[in-house]
C-alpha cells in the first residue's frame, strides 16, 4: 500500500508546479479545488470547467489527469491513515493482555464488592452499575472473545463513535 501511496504522491508532485502557478495564485480556482477535493463538492469542478481549462492551456495536463491525481492521492492517504489507526487500535497482543488482566481481576472484584452468588437481583444491579461505568468512560473500550473469530463482546460509546464497531 505504501508503494501505491508513493506513486500517487509523485504524480501529485508533478502536478504541484501547475497547482502552485495556476491554482493557488488564483483565489477563485483555489477555492473551487479545495471545496471539490476536501469537502466532496465535485460538482464545482464541472461547473467551472471553462475557467479551469483556460488556466491549463500552458501545461500538458488535462483537467481529468489533475483531478484524478488529486482525488487518488487523497483517497489513498485516507485509506492508509485508517489502516494505521486500526492496526494500532486493534493490536491483538495488547488487547489480549488487557483482557487477561480484566479476567484475572474479576474474581477479586466480585469478592471485594461483596456480590452474593445467591442473590440474582443484587448481582444484576451491581453488574448494571459496572456496565454504566464502562459506558461512561471517555477512553475506548473493546472486549473481544479470545478465540480465532474474535467476536466483539462489548464496545463502549466512545470507541463505537470513533470506529463504528458495535457488539451486534
Amino acid at each position: 500500500m505504501e508503494d501505491i501511496i508513493l506513486r500517487e504522491w509523485k504524480s501529485a508532485i508533478r502536478t504541484a508546479a501547475f497547482f502552485d502557478d495556476h491554482i493557488l495564485t488564483n483565489k477563485k480556482l483555489s477555492a473551487i479545488f479545495f471545496d471539490a477535493i476536501l469537502n466532496g463538492k465535485q460538482h464545482l469542478l464541472l461547473e467551472n470547467v471553462e475557467l479551469i481549462h483556460s488556466h491549463m492551456n500552458e501545461t500538458n495536463l488535462t483537467i481529468q489527469q489533475l483531478v484524478d491525481s488529486l482525488f487518488r492521492l487523497r483517497d489513498r492517504l485516507l485509506i492508509l491513515a485508517s489502516q494505521k489507526r486500526f492496526e494500532n487500535l486493534l493490536n491483538y497482543e495488547q488487547l489480549n493482555a488487557n483482557l487477561q488482566q480484566i479476567i484475572y481481576s474479576l474474581p477479586n472484584i466480585v469478592k471485594k464488592a461483596g456480590i452474593s452468588q445467591n442473590d440474582p437481583q443484587e448481582t444484576s444491579s451491581i453488574l448494571s452499575l459496572m456496565l454504566k461505568a464502562l459506558e461512561s468512560i471517555g477512553e475506548g473500550i473493546l472486549i473481544i472473545e479470545p478465540r480465532v473469530n474474535g467476536k466483539i463482546l462489548f464496545v463502549n460509546k466512545a470507541l463505537e463513535n470513533i470506529t463504528g464497531f458495535s457488539s451486534e
